[in-house]
């Protein structure tokens, strides 16, 4: 009586049996290696996203010293506009010049 094994039912023999098994470990290793490296990815990327902001927040702060965070409801105002700047310039010229005499219009 002949036993039954996968070699006498297919006709295969044992190197083609061999390569086939290779083969799915090589599959299911590669499957393996491929979800742990996108499982990796999904707790690496946020720590390095959170470090790279927290570092150029500090890059931030060095290079602005004099930065400082206002109170909610605080007023600063650093830029004068250009026009602002021109009155000025013109109100300095102007006293220069002399007084200046405000005078009425006459109707004929």
């Amino acid at each position: 009586m002949q036993t039954l094994s996968i070699n006498n039912v297919f006709n295969i023999d044992n190197d083609t049996i061999n390569i086939f098994i290779m083969f799915l470990l090589r599959f299911i290793i590669f499957f393996i290696i491929i979800y742990f490296i996108f499982l990796s990815i999904r707790y690496i990327v946020p720590f390095l996203i959170k470090h790279f902001i927290k570092r150029s927040e500090n890059k931030f702060y060095k290079q602005n010293r004099d930065f400082k965070r206002k109170k909610q409801g605080e007023v600063s105002i650093d830029y004068v506009p250009e026009k602002e700047k021109e009155k000025e310039n013109k109100n300095k010229k102007d006293s220069d010049l002399g007084e200046y005499i405000d005078y009425e219009d006459i109707d004929n």
